[in-house]
């Protein structure tokens, strides 16, 4: 009995350090994606492509995007 208690008392902690794991991770994505919204200025595109599914840049000579992988324009 008192083994298993203690099993159950670990399964519970390990549950709740994966909860405030995810929390955090969720978190910084927020503000790492408002940062980028922010910016005063629009980044450079010269020379690049830009990606028609997730927008994201990527250099002319490129055929999929690497940040999605799906099949660039050109």
């Amino acid at each position: 009995m008192p083994g298993e208690l203690a099993g159950y008392a670990l399964l519970v902690a390990a549950g709740i350090g994966l909860l405030a794991v995810l929390v955090i991770l969720r978190r910084e994505r927020r503000s790492v994606e408002a940062e980028r919204r922010d910016l005063p200025v629009a980044p450079a595109t010269e020379g690049m492509k830009l990606c028609p599914t997730c927008g994201e840049g990527n250099l002319w000579t490129d055929a999929t995007c690497i940040y999605c992988g799906s099949k660039l324009p050109g």
